[in-house]
């Protein structure tokens, strides 16, 4: 019993002593981490600079401690307590201190160790390899523990050193009962000592240690904390004033945005910024705020939302959380209506909730929108419908039953070719204007007309039957007889085809093909009346812009007759003689009036305008597919060429060139000599005549100019 007593009063100096250098150690680590800390001057770098210090310090500390610990053990060694009694059972305190080390880390353990197998290695007391076996073994037991520690990412717990503690007396009991010597008389002391004193010791002052340990690192997180804090502090102060700042912001953005913006609280405008003041035609905030908003709206239009919905329902939707966007027609202060795009959403303050709703004009927009979708639909020189629309409507009438009997009517514009080449693609715009007019202005309301190729039209007219397209075309056809016409009178060709219901199994194609057919038949039919009707206008036409051509037409054909009544003129030349007549002022349709009169000085370089001959050739060719036996363009150019060749020199003279030509040129000279004074002065028709034979042989053909010519004037 006394040398137990003994045995623990030298394990409790031991353990004050190794409390000592725990408190040396834990004031150096905490001053130096403190000056540390108060040496930089940057706070955000402290961790990271922090981490690279504590990884050498953590090293030199380990050095020191295995140190300290080795001069322990030495110290201990040297005032060892030998049991005469026991056998030579040597107590120390070299299993504690051991144990102890490992708190500190791998280098300190290790030091710890080779120092006690050392010492008790020289130290000799008997046998010294099974202590020095039982070292290792415990020293193998340690760095066990330290990597089972470290892969679980911790440090080792009081639960882990009690046990390595445990252990190392286990060890160390294993090491007495090995010593060879005389049988021990007490066994149980040792065992005692070794498997629960020492485990139980090392374990108090583990606990401790950590004790001691975490009350600095709580003072170092303290004033780490105290710092953060004052560091947070100083962030909040920052962030406080760019509150106020930004807030300063927002409103100066939110009263000067381009958008106009409002903020809605209870369906009431709760704040607008000067946009929306504008937008709605006010000038003071006051005018607006308070008021519904829903008195504003006229119509809405939501996106994604299929059905019909009213503001106060979207408004509904938006405060359970949706965000939506949406069209509205709204009304300004000055009832004038204008489309708005309102993008809405709930927004929530420290101090109350409002919908958000930013908005932009979009007027102009939906007034191009319009345009497009109308551009898209509608034929852009009659503003009918054009191909493409009358299909997508006819495909929807079709299929509605109400819409029966369905007659589809096909109309073609006569002559619009010969229009285009004669009077130039204006005139030819004009006159498809024209029926399309008359089209339209013949058809009820929800009868659809349509412009489907450059002279064709197309009409679908719903609920009609055969007797009723009858009447309709007739309308139509009088009201273009009746129409006055700046320029050609129009002529439409018409055909049409009925489905009588929806059940009728016929293809509409068919009734398509049916109108087609018929309207090109009643063309067919019409052809020579449309070749008379387009004749008489472009003649109609020439007398509007030139009306002395009637009387120049009439004194000619006076002419003409009596010369045929003193000169035998067989029926072909007389045909030409009166082509020549009708169209050979035709030209000025298409030329300048500078163009139109005569050229030369005398009689004998009369000639027409050489521009006016080449327009009226042109004229020529283009109603000779309608008319037949017209004026060849040789026989045109000839007019101007003399008998003895002294003319234009198209390279005619004398008999090459046509009797009606030579014929024409006399009585065509004749009445201008007698109309036009400035060519030789005023002449008596005796005068006239004795000037006309005076170019026999020159101009005019010597056999003509021998025939009685008084008698024609």
């Amino acid at each position: 019993m006394e040398q137990l007593v003994r045995l623990i009063s030298k394990v409790c100096v031991i353990l004050v002593l190794l409390l000592v250098s725990v408190v040396i150690e834990e004031y150096l680590s905490f001053n130096n981490r403190f000056k540390k800390l108060c040496d930089l001057k940057s706070r955000e770098d402290f961790s990271n600079k922090l981490k690279e210090r504590d990884f050498s310090s953590s090293i030199l500390t380990q050095v020191m401690q295995g140190i300290l610990f080795a001069i322990f053990i030495y110290l201990d060694s040297i005032t060892t307590m030998r049991n005469a009694a026991d056998g030579g059972i040597i107590y120390d305190a070299r299993e504690v201190i051991l144990n102890l080390s490992v708190i500190y880390g791998p280098i300190a353990a290790t030091i710890t160790t080779l120092v006690a197998a050392v010492i008790r290695t020289l130290k000799y007391t008997g046998n010294a390899v099974i202590p020095v076996i039982g070292i290792m073994v415990m020293y193998i037991i340690e760095m066990f523990f330290l990597s089972y520690a470290k892969n679980k990412g911790r440090g080792i717990r009081t639960k882990d050193f009690a046990l390595m503690s445990f252990l190392t007396g286990v060890i160390s009991d294993i090491g007495i009962f090995m010593m060879p010597g005389n049988a021990l008389k007490r066994p149980l002391v040792p065992i005692v000592v070794l498997m629960i004193v020492y485990p139980v010791f090392s374990t108090a002052v583990y606990k401790i240690i950590e004790a001691i340990k975490n009350s600095n690192r709580l003072i170092f997180e303290l004033y780490r904390c105290d710092d953060k804090f004052n560091k947070m502090n100083e962030e909040l102060r920052t962030r406080l004033e760019e509150l106020k700042e930004n807030e300063v912001h927002f409103r100066t953005m939110f009263y000067y945005s381009s958008e106009a913006i409002f903020l809605i609280k209870d369906n009431k405008i709760a704040n607008v910024n000067k946009a929306g003041m504008e937008m709605l035609g006010y000038r003071r905030e006051e005018e607006l705020i308070g008021t519904n908003f829903i008195s504003y709206v006229m119509e809405l239009k939501p996106y994604e939302i299929k059905r019909e919905i009213d503001i106060e329902e979207l408004f509904d939707r938006v405060k359970k959380g949706e965000t939506i966007k949406a069209e509205m027609q709204v009304i300004t202060r000055d009832a004038a209506n204008i489309s708005i795009e309102a993008f809405m959403i709930y927004i929530k303050t420290p101090s109350n909730e409002y919908i958000y709703m930013s908005a932009r004009d979009i007027s102009i927009r939906k007034l191009r929108e319009k345009e497009i979708l109308y551009r898209s639909r509608y034929d852009e020189i009659t503003n009918v419908a054009n191909r493409a629309y009358f299909n997508e409507v006819m495909g929807k009438l079709l299929s509605i039953p109400e819409s029966y009997p369905i007659c589809y009517l096909m109309a073609d514009i006569n002559g619009l070719k010969l229009t285009n080449d004669v009077f130039g693609h204006a005139k030819g715009d004009e006159l498809i204007i024209k029926v399309s007019s008359v089209l339209t202005s013949c058809c009820r309301s929800n009868d659809m007309v349509a412009r489907i190729g450059g002279d064709e039209f197309a009409i679908l007219f719903t609920n009609t039957d055969a007797k009723t397209a009858t009447a309709l075309i007739e309308r139509i056809n009088k009201k273009l007889d009746t129409e006055k016409y700046d320029g050609v009178k129009p002529s439409i060709a018409m055909g049409y085809a009925i489905k009588e219901s929806i059940e009728d199994e016929t293809d509409f194609c068919e009734v398509i093909k049916k109108a087609d057919d018929m309207m090109y038949a009643n063309k067919s039919a019409s052809r020579e009346k449309n070749r008379k009707i387009f004749l008489k206008n472009i003649l109609g036409k020439l007398y509007e812009i030139s009306p002395e051509e009637i009387i120049k037409d009439k004194k000619l054909r006076t002419l003409a007759d009596r010369f045929k009544q003193i000169c035998d003129v067989d029926p072909i030349t007389d045909k030409q003689l009166n082509k020549l007549i009708t169209y050979v002022n035709i030209g000025k349709l298409i030329t300048p009036r500078s163009e139109w009169n005569m050229k030369g000085e005398n009689l004998h370089n009369l000639r027409f305008s050489r521009k006016l001959l080449e327009n009226t050739a042109v004229i020529l060719n283009i109603i000779s597919r309608s008319e037949r036996n017209i004026i060849s363009t040789e026989d045109l150019y000839s007019i101007n060429e003399n008998w003895d060749g002294s003319g234009e020199k198209y390279g005619t003279a004398g008999e090459e060139v046509s009797l009606a030509i030579r014929i024409f040129k006399i009585i065509y000279d004749i009445y201008y000599l007698k109309t036009h004074k400035e060519i030789v002065g005023a002449l008596t028709d005796d005068e006239i005549i004795e000037l006309v034979r005076s170019e026999s042989g020159k101009k005019y053909d010597p056999k003509l100019c021998v025939c009685r010519l008084e008698e024609i004037l």
